[in-house]
């Protein structure tokens, strides 16, 4: 009796958060993109999703561009935005992708700390029975997850019952009121306009790492981008103020990567513009001043070649 209750609220829960979500989360506004056909595609975590000023790129290169960069996004779930991209026949000539600063490697997934950051599980479910996306939950997920959700599929809802709030429900149902879009669904443009940062706090990328999760997915992507004859550009966008570390490790790995891969590199940490706490929301986040410098910076390095 218990289990047959379970499916019903799962099949509740479902259509709740396929209708009220939707493609108002970015995650899912870009897994549904089809038929776009762009000279540059962005793509990182929140790096990238809120620090470029996609009408000023696109004005000052006179190309067609779109972010699909999400916040907090491991390169697993970059991985699969980016493979689905393509796989719903959109093209990019170009892919410039977030490649932030790194001093060492681990080489046990249960030591990645920093860099893999998260897979968002709730909003890539509508997609959790294609093998490819299984295979990146199963790198993400503990497999009793796995096996949980797989039998018992009310319990992803149940864990995740953070998102089901009775007021928003309620207005859903009642009045079908769904939550607002927090991007540009034309661009995928999320800039920061937090103007509150006084440069209490340096940022410190000297303690991150890349790890094997982290690094098996930045290959797939780079790998994937090398098939589909997509030039592949990495960036280091900027940080507050950066402490500075021995970078031997980091431009050890950018040169393989260029090796490899045919990737172009170009680092935005260095700039004494970014010791300016007016430009930043937080000490790793430019806001919208800080983006729009940046984003013009960008664009005249692409113009250099």
């Amino acid at each position: 009796m218990l289990i047959l209750i379970s499916y019903g609220m799962y099949s509740i829960l479902n259509m709740y958060q396929q209708k009220y979500y939707g493609s108002r989360t970015k995650v899912r506004w870009a897994m549904e993109l089809k038929d776009k056909h762009v000279d540059y595609l962005f793509l990182g975590s929140s790096r990238m999703a809120n620090m470029i000023a996609m009408q000023d790129f696109d004005r000052s290169m006179q190309s067609s561009s779109l972010n699909i960069a999400t916040s907090g996004s491991s390169y697993g779930e970059s991985y699969l935005l980016f493979q689905q991209y393509l796989k719903n026949g959109n093209t990019a000539k170009s892919l410039i992708l977030s490649l932030d600063l790194f001093k060492g490697r681990h080489t046990k997934k249960d030591i990645e700390v920093l860099t893999p950051l998260v897979l968002k599980h709730f909003d890539f479910f509508p997609y959790y029975q294609q093998a490819h996306v299984r295979d990146v939950y199963a790198d993400y997920t503990d497999s009793w997850h796995l096996y949980l959700w797989d039998y018992l599929p009310f319990s992803r809802y149940a864990e995740f019952n953070q998102y089901f709030k009775v007021d928003s429900a309620l207005a859903y149902f009642t009045e079908h009121k769904q939550v607002a879009i927090p991007y540009n669904t034309t661009n995928g443009e999320q800039l920061i306009t937090n103007h509150t940062f006084k440069g209490e706090k340096y940022a410190a990328p000297g303690i991150i790492y890349i790890g094997p999760r982290a690094e098996k997915y930045l290959l797939a992507t780079l790998k994937l981008a090398k098939e589909n004859n997509i030039q592949i550009i990495l960036v280091s966008a900027p940080y507050y103020s950066m402490a500075l570390f021995d970078r031997t490790y980091h431009t050890r790995y950018v040169h393989f990567l260029e090796e490899q891969y045919g990737a172009r590199y170009i680092d935005f940490t260095a700039s004494k513009t970014w010791q300016e706490a007016r430009c930043f929301s937080d000490p790793i986040h430019t806001n919208d001043i800080g983006s729009r410098i940046y984003t013009q910076m960008l664009a005249d390095s692409l113009s250099r070649k």
